[in-house]
């Protein structure tokens, strides 16, 4: 049987070639939008059979934002990453740039990929429910309380939104892939 420090330096061995792997970030946000996924076709099913409980839709769609919003998280820190490839500490240099403890990937995205408006704005909604929407009934700091959006219902993407979320996601898919080593 190891010994304590032998086995403190394999899961600390295991740990840093997992955090500075690029290509582990995407397997984790892919995962999260399979999940995803199954709520939005739940959704859009209750939609049709049920239109007027729209209580379930609604869940539903919060619980589709903030498993896509992760998925995003996971899936720009992949690509942001994967820049720091040269770096002896690629995930300690990457993590520099990271803003809200994380959940601000709207900007570290912006600053890494070159993003359309609404490409952007998805990434927005869908920080929205990373940070707050999704897990709170209202956000923990007065100064990201969006009345106009919470009046609206407007924290949900709209249909163009909705729209570009599989393309974005393959696009930055695809480069993280570009990192990954063919044998």
């Amino acid at each position: 049987m190891p010994n304590l420090s032998d086995t403190d330096h394999l899961r600390n061995a295991l740990y840093e070639a997992i955090v500075n792997m690029p290509i582990s970030w995407l397997n984790t946000a892919q995962d999260l939008k399979r999940s995803a996924d199954l709520l939005l076709a739940s959704a859009v099913n209750s939609h049709r059979t049920k239109p007027q409980d729209t209580r379930i839709v609604r869940g539903h769609m919060s619980s589709y934002c903030l498993l896509m919003g992760f998925a995003f998280e996971n899936l720009v820190k992949g690509v942001h990453l994967s820049s720091f490839s040269q770096s002896a500490t690629p995930f300690d240099d990457a993590r520099a740039d990271w803003k809200d403890g994380g959940h601000g990937f709207t900007d570290l995205a912006r600053r890494s990929i070159d993003l359309s408006d609404i490409e952007i704005n998805v990434l927005r909604k869908l920080q929205e429910f990373v940070v707050w929407s999704g897990k709170y009934a209202i956000p923990n700091k007065p100064g990201r309380f969006n009345l106009d959006h919470w009046l609206t219902g407007d924290l949900f993407p709209d249909a163009d939104q909705l729209d570009a979320i599989q393309p974005l996601f393959s696009k930055l898919e695809a480069i993280v892939l570009q990192t990954v080593p063919t044998a």
